[in-house]
């Protein structure tokens, strides 16, 4: 009898060693399983979490560019409400010019003289509004030779006099340098045209491998789950990048996140355009720098092309929209001071 209960509790003992094996093989399937099932999920919802990000950031752009055009459209009407009182004091010099002609008709001059001095004092008045409102010192300078031209075919010593001070004037304005504003509105058409065709950047990075998805027949079961939790793993580990004292690197953009840069950039080039027309230095500066950001950050710069963007929005940061420019005070000055002594010749 003691025989036959030894035979007995060695074969409970050996089915309680297999029933204990493969309970052990089922709780490591089931961890597999879990670990399995946590990374797929953890991968979906990081996916839903950078579209919505995404998202985000594509309405604060949009709300940030409905921000800068209300204050460019504020900062044009301020530059309307300048432009109209600077022509409101242009035309009361005009009736004062005609005032002063009436008034010299009879002048011991003669009409003629009279004649060449009223016309050389508007051409000047016309000069001073050139270079106060349009800041276009070309234009003045060549009022400036035509006044010179006029006050040269008069007779009186006294109006020939006033050459010395207008032809100062045009030398002051001839050595002034402006940054002429259809030139750098070329330059910001020209950059529109590059970008549209400018390459982005290349990721610097491959994406996660697939999980496999064959296991070998002849892999044991423990062997199996060590393969299939590797694999997760791998999958897993490309979701966080690990760094140590290395620059972050640029997020990988989809063709949709492409085409938003890139317009988002053109929008702003074409707001510089109205900050250029404008005079407005602080748009403008803001606009360029931030486009120079952008340009640096998502594309492609080490062709020709690239470098002649970078070049470009360079010089378009470092130029004056509103430079000192010269005046034509003194011939203005010097007329109303030969009107005077010619009035004062009559008494």
């Amino acid at each position: 009898m003691d025989e036959v209960e030894t035979i007995d509790q060695r074969k409970v003992g050996r089915n309680e060693q297999g029933a204990l094996k493969m309970g052990f093989g089922i709780l490591w399937l089931a961890i597999g399983i879990g670990f399995a099932l946590a990374a797929w999920f953890g991968f979906g919802f990081w996916q839903a979490q950078t579209a919505q990000a995404s998202r985000i950031n594509a309405l604060g752009l949009e709300v940030a560019g409905l921000a800068q055009v209300e204050d460019q459209m504020r900062v044009l009407s301020q530059s309307v409400d300048r432009q109209r009182v600077l022509l409101q004091e242009f035309e009361q010099a005009v009736g004062v010019q005609v005032e002063r002609l009436q008034a010299l008709e009879q002048n011991t001059l003669g009409e003629h003289d009279v004649g060449r001095l009223s016309e050389a004092a508007m051409l000047v008045r016309l000069a001073s509004v050139s270079v106060a409102i349009f800041q276009d010192t070309q234009a003045a300078v060549r009022l400036m030779k035509q006044a010179d031209r006029v006050i040269d075919t008069a007779h009186s010593s006294r109006i020939l006099a006033l050459r010395s001070v207008v032809n100062a004037d045009i030398v002051a304005l001839e050595a002034s340098s402006e940054a002429q504003p259809v030139e750098l509105y070329l330059q910001l058409s020209a950059l529109m045209v590059k970008l549209l065709d400018q390459d982005f950047k290349q990721l610097e990075r491959e994406g996660p491998k697939a999980l496999p998805s064959v296991i070998e027949p002849n892999q044991s079961t423990i062997e199996q789950i060590q393969a299939f939790l590797a694999a997760v793993w791998q999958r897993v580990s490309h979701l966080i990048d690990f760094r140590s004292g290395q620059p972050v690197a640029v997020a990988t953009l989809t063709d949709q996140d492409r085409q938003r840069v890139r317009h988002g950039m053109l929008s702003r080039l074409s707001q510089a355009q109205t900050a250029l027309l404008a005079r407005d230095t602080a748009i403008f500066e803001a606009i360029i720098l931030s486009v120079a950001s952008d340009l640096e950050r998502y594309f492609d710069l080490n062709n020709a092309e690239g470098r002649w963007l970078v070049e470009t929005l360079d010089s378009l940061s470092r130029a004056a929209l509103r430079p000192d420019l010269p005046t034509v005070d003194a011939s203005t000055h010097a007329i109303n001071a030969t009107y005077e002594a010619m009035r004062k010749a009559e008494r």
